[in-house]
């Protein structure tokens, strides 16, 4: 059963972008409702059918031909950006507003479909997007979705799953929400090369036990605390599992765990292996789960660490569904902001994960 909570946002893009509005059309059909709209994440609605994106990566997919087709948007933060996508080819990111406005597709030159992709692009510190509603033309088509993923993919993580500082030009350069894109991820390149469907659970400085520069025995906002809720900032909401099962989930936690003063690491294998063994309750016997060492934390102890819960978790499994996977460390391909992974190493990391995944599930 989808949930409904009542929340507002607004949106900014640069495709074709109608003036602000104070309404919403009343012929414009709320997303939710609307058979030819394919959205994927963690997303809620609110009473009146409108879409709430709160976690990087979510995102929301038609088809039209003829036209033009307008999307009604807001954010409820000021620091909000969107990548889109027209056939499958990237556009310039957008900002997004915090009053209502119209993002308006123009008419196709002849029959052909036009695919439109929007993601969010900035994470969920930043605020909700809420999408109202769509509204096509009398001389536009909206079809049917007709490109499911049958692979479905879970990222469980950070800020190098978020993207944080990713479009920066150097190492030095200051956290900035502008900087920030999960399309440039590795999580996002890996579900594109598998042609997966995705859901991402990430949070910029979060642990498995210790938040960024947190006290040594642990912090109270760690992931697994945070983890029911559709939306992190919004404890009320919480999210139904059964809606997204994933053939995989792959969890890119720890370097903040091990960060400034560390964390007792008695207690962070002990968190890790707690919080796999939900996801193998939560989840299927075909669920694979991935424990990966990212590539900002290649310390042979933290790995021999990740191998030790790996085991511990398939001990009394009839056959194994808990592995662990080591992502390339970085440093020659350059850096993001704060020294966090560039582009061209999210794409290497994609590369190795996506081979791995291949051979651990026979893609």
């Amino acid at each position: 059963m989808r949930s409904r909570i009542c929340y507002c946002t607004r949106f900014t893009l640069t495709l074709s972008i109608a003036c602000l509005f104070t309404s919403i059309c009343a012929n414009a059909d709320p997303i939710e409702a609307h058979p030819s709209i394919a959205i994927s994440g963690r997303v809620e609605f609110t009473p009146d059918g409108h879409a709430l994106l709160g976690y990087s990566g979510t995102r929301l997919r038609f088809t039209y031909t003829g036209g033009p087709v307008s999307i009604h948007l807001r954010s409820h933060g000021e620091s909000n950006w969107m990548q889109s996508f027209i056939n499958q080819e990237r556009q310039e990111k957008l900002k997004v507003d915090t009053q209502w406005m119209t993002l308006s597709f123009p008419a196709t030159a002849d029959t052909t479909p036009q695919q439109v992709e929007l993601v969010k692009a900035t994470e969920g510190a930043e605020g909700l997007i809420e999408i109202a509603s769509i509204e096509a033309a009398d001389t536009a088509e909206l079809l049917p979705w007709t490109k499911p993923e049958f692979r479905r993919l879970e990222f469980i993580g950070d800020s190098i799953t978020c993207g944080y500082g990713i479009e920066a030009a150097t190492a030095n350069a200051s956290w900035h929400p502008s900087t920030q894109n999960f399309c440039d991820t590795y999580a996002w390149h890996t579900a594109h090369a598998l042609g997966a469907d995705y859901l991402v659970v990430a949070r910029s400085g979060i642990g498995m036990v210790r938040n960024y520069d947190g006290p040594y025995e642990g912090s109270d906002a760690a992931l697994p605390s945070l983890y029911s809720r559709s939306f992190f900032t919004h404890p009320e909401a919480l999210w139904d599992a059964s809606r997204f099962i994933p053939d995989v989930v792959c969890i890119n936690l720890g370097t903040n765990d091990f960060s400034t003063s560390g964390v007792n690491p008695d207690r962070f294998e002990a968190a890790y292996q707690n919080f796999v063994e939900q996801l193998l309750m939560q989840y299927p016997e075909s669920t694979r789960i991935v424990c990966l060492l990212g590539p900002m934390l290649n310390d042979p102890d933290v790995k021999e660490g990740l191998m030790r819960v790996v085991k511990r978790c398939n001990r009394n499994l009839v056959s194994p569904r808990v592995f662990h996977f080591e992502l390339s460390a970085q440093g020659e391909l350059g850096y993001g902001a704060d020294w966090h992974p560039s582009k061209a190493q999210a794409l290497r990391n994609a590369r190795e994960l996506t081979a791995y995944l291949r051979g651990l599930m026979h893609w």
